[in-house]
């Protein structure tokens, strides 16, 4: 079972983005979703991902989640955890304290019982081990007798023959694929975190692909900090670059706000810049300007610097 830190968890008021962020950083393909007190209200997995996609960063984690999660307790038997998951078709289970208050104590995924042996000797899966075991020395034996059969029987077949695809077919099943929950996560040499997760990735040509609800943490040795996040988004690892694009947003720790369409950030180090419009609103008021750098000339601190007509509207605290 994981626990502490490990546990994949927001508050049912956490931006999508963060949600999205914790999904991804804790590698469990879901996160659960608590209340002010601390109770377990809800779990959000991929399916809820995608029957929110449309304005999905828009909401909070608890506009998204599935309320009242299949759950065991700490005494639950090995047993009756892998039962209830599979009678539910889920990979995982939160397991709730046995103090009261509906808490999460701890998450138990199906691949860690079965890498440790356990529910083997429950009665769920021990009728088949046998099975299984017998499985393993007859099929390869009877792959062998068929392929021998085969190699004899095509001897004197035709080898002209077409695979039963068009081109376009192929071509049209292939952009359709797609990767899920993607995560990269760096440290720079200067020991800056870098994080970047999505929603997924699809191939959007024959060269380019191209990230839907792109998500971006921007984090100093210091623990100052900026959160990015955009409609689409490219990884570019061969030019060690971060393109955020389709309203992006970045926010940091003092309140400060920003939107643009177009963000490039370094993956080598914290720097960026957007050569477009950028409009702002934080604790001095609200402004616009022609463009912005996100640089960190000191190698620690985080600077914004924003050039080519800047217009900023003062609005002193009274």
């Amino acid at each position: 079972m994981h626990r502490g830190d490990a546990l994949p968890l927001v508050e049912q008021m956490t931006p999508m983005a963060d949600a999205l962020l914790e999904i991804s950083a804790k590698g469990f393909g879901v996160v659960g979703v608590k209340d002010q007190d601390g109770a377990l209200t809800g779990i959000i997995t991929d399916g809820d991902l995608r029957r929110h996609m449309d304005g999905l960063l828009d909401h909070v984690a608890g506009d998204v989640m599935t309320s009242g999660p299949t759950t065991i307790g700490p005494d639950a038997l090995a047993e009756e955890a892998i039962r209830a998951m599979n009678d539910r078709k889920i990979t995982c289970l939160f397991v709730l304290s046995d103090t009261g208050g509906g808490s999460a104590q701890g998450l138990l995924h199906i691949h860690d019982c079965l890498r440790v042996g356990l529910g083997w000797s429950g009665g769920i899966v021990d009728g088949r081990s046998h099975l299984v075991s017998l499985l393993k020395a007859v099929l390869p034996l009877s792959a062998l007798a068929l392929l021998s059969t085969l190699f004899l029987l095509s001897r004197g077949t035709e080898t002209d023959g077409v695979i039963p695809f068009a081109n376009r077919d192929l071509d049209d099943r292939l952009k359709d694929q797609q990767v899920t929950n993607p995560f990269f996560s760096g440290i720079t040499d200067s020991g800056h975190e870098i994080i970047v997760s999505a929603i997924g990735i699809r191939q959007t040509s024959d060269e380019d692909t191209q990230a839907d609800a792109f998500l971006g943490r921007l984090r100093n040795a210091d623990g100052q900090e900026i959160r990015i996040r955009a409609n689409t988004g490219q990884l570019d690892l061969s030019a060690e670059q971060l393109v955020f694009s389709g309203d992006v947003m970045i926010e940091d720790a003092t309140g400060l706000v920003l939107h643009t369409a177009l963000l490039r950030a370094a993956l080598n180090d914290i720097n960026g810049d957007s050569p477009g419009p950028v409009t702002g609103s934080g604790p001095i008021g609200t402004f616009t300007a022609g463009s912005m750098t996100i640089t960190s000339p000191d190698g620690v601190a985080l600077r914004l610097l924003f050039k080519n007509g800047v217009n900023l509207l003062y609005l002193p605290k009274r």
